[in-house]
């Protein structure tokens, strides 16, 4: 679990990496291409273990194996990325915000201070904008959703397979690789998200539910596999959307900020959810009641998603998301979304 939080954590410092290192206008081409990649080898991942351990050339021991070397492999092809100057994100900075440096940092310590100290009205001023609220809602609960899927899906597909040699692998293979492509097609789409973007969440979240629904009634693998690769792929597809929508609103370079916050809430609802549903203390539901209550969560998340902007508004009129204190550092302008203070 350690090495996963680690892993989890380095998937958004990478992200955030790349943004810092291209123009917004390249946002959309350069985190398809990327989710992508990312499906592509996880495509070739779950092919590799599928094939050792059919054909009996190697045990679940050399996959946990080809595991562990490969993020050590991973690790040292990093290390060979270009390094981002700090003195170039300043810069970044002063453009995506028409921010006005009264105490512009010198050196990399004052830089580091300087972001420490911005963390909350950083997080203030982002959530401020209507847009990333609404992609932000949708990121964390459909990501809570999708892991929680991913968790428990092979032990209710145990509960149907009857051959000794089951093809979860290929399932997982044929779902990313799904992914890849339809995350490929969407980029070549043009849309506009800021007009579109509510009904498209509300439609793809009514159609996820419609797949759980078979997902969690069927009594068939095959009927199971082709529910869990159509949700999974939809996710993929729509999180990658929600990634360069939420980065091309970033009004002050914090991209890590935003999406660790978001992937945070999501695993503290997954946690949640696994104490009520799943653990013994909790309701201690089988696999099967397990989906069916996912299925009725689903359910909800269309009204959700239509309501989800209203919250953060009236927080903000009791003065939650809202303050009068004058920043000395910095005066901070949105370009997408312009407010005063009083």
């Amino acid at each position: 679990m350690s090495f996963y939080g680690i892993a989890s954590a380095a998937e958004i410092a990478f992200y955030s990496y790349i943004y810092a290192k291209v123009r917004k206008n390249e946002y959309k081409r350069l985190t398809s291409w990327t989710r992508a990649s990312t499906m592509a080898g996880r495509t070739f991942g779950y092919l590799l273990s599928q094939i050792i351990v059919i054909t009996g050339i190697g045990t679940y021991l050399t996959v946990n194996q080809i595991s562990l070397i490969s993020p050590i492999l991973v690790f040292i092809f990093g290390l060979c990325f270009p390094r981002i100057q700090w003195k170039s994100l300043i810069e970044r900075i002063k453009i995506t915000t028409e921010i006005e440096m009264l105490n512009e940092p010198t050196t990399y310590i004052e830089y580091v201070k300087f972001r420490l100290r911005k963390l909350w009205s950083n997080t203030k001023q982002i959530y401020h904008i209507g847009f990333v609220r609404k992609w932000s809602l949708w990121w964390a609960m459909t990501t809570c959703m999708s892991l929680q899927i991913s968790a428990y899906s092979q032990t209710l597909w145990g509960e149907v397979q009857k051959e000794e040699t089951t093809l979860n692998g290929f399932a997982e293979a044929t779902y990313t690789a799904c992914a890849a492509i339809a995350i490929m097609l969407m980029n070549m789409i043009s849309i506009d998200w800021d007009k579109w973007g509510e009904a498209a969440l509300v439609l793809i979240s009514s159609i996820d539910c419609a797949v759980l629904l078979f997902f969690s009634q069927a009594q068939t693998i095959y009927v199971m596999y082709i529910c869990y690769i159509s949700y999974r792929t939809l996710y993929q597809v729509m999180i990658t959307i929600a990634q360069w929508n939420l980065a091309k609103k970033m009004v002050s370079e914090s991209y890590g900020l935003i999406f660790g916050l978001n992937s945070f809430v999501a695993l503290i609802l997954q946690a949640l959810l696994t104490v009520i549903v799943v653990d013994k203390r909790g309701f201690g539901m089988t696999v099967r009641s397990q989906s069916n209550y996912l299925k009725r969560s689903g359910n909800r998340f269309p009204l959700i998603q239509i309501n989800g902007n209203r919250l953060p508004l009236i927080l903000y009129s009791f003065n939650v998301f809202h303050t009068d204190e004058e920043d000395d550092s910095c005066v901070y302008v949105d370009n997408d979304d312009k407010f005063n203070d009083d």
